[in-house]
């Protein structure tokens, strides 16, 4: 994952803004190998304030690795959205039917997938991983 530390930060008063944390370190997915690729992909809404998890934790040994994440908002509430594996990696403050998409992200080994809201508004998600 390439280093975000240094990227500004995207947005205005009529955009969402975008706060990407990846770490230096994080594996890069293509660099994964050794791992028999498959995909698949869910959709949902959550509505719940704190955690909600998106995919469990796949198990000792194995990796999530997410090609995709559509988010939108679908509430009149501006809510911050986390994607968080271990520490948040990914974090958009979202209005009113804004979206957002975030793209190749190798979880941390044995972790789930999970989405942080920062109040109980519904978010809408798609996951290809």
């Amino acid at each position: 994952m390439p280093d975000l530390t240094k990227q500004p930060i995207q947005g205005g008063p009529t955009q969402p803004v975008y706060i990407m944390n990846g770490l230096a370190g994080d594996p890069d997915p293509s660099s994964i190998t050794g791992i028999p690729l498959t995909s698949s992909a869910t959709s949902g809404t959550k509505a719940t304030a704190g955690n909600n998890t998106i995919l469990a934790a796949p198990g000792a040994g194995k990796r999530i690795v997410v090609h995709t994440v559509w988010v939108q908002n679908e509430s009149a509430t501006d809510t911050t959205v986390q994607l968080i594996d271990v520490v948040a990696r990914f974090r958009a403050l979202l209005n009113q039917y804004k979206t957002v998409l975030f793209t190749n992200w190798a979880l941390n080994e044995n972790t789930a997938l999970t989405m942080n809201l920062s109040g109980a508004n519904e978010i809408s998600y798609r996951v290809q991983y």
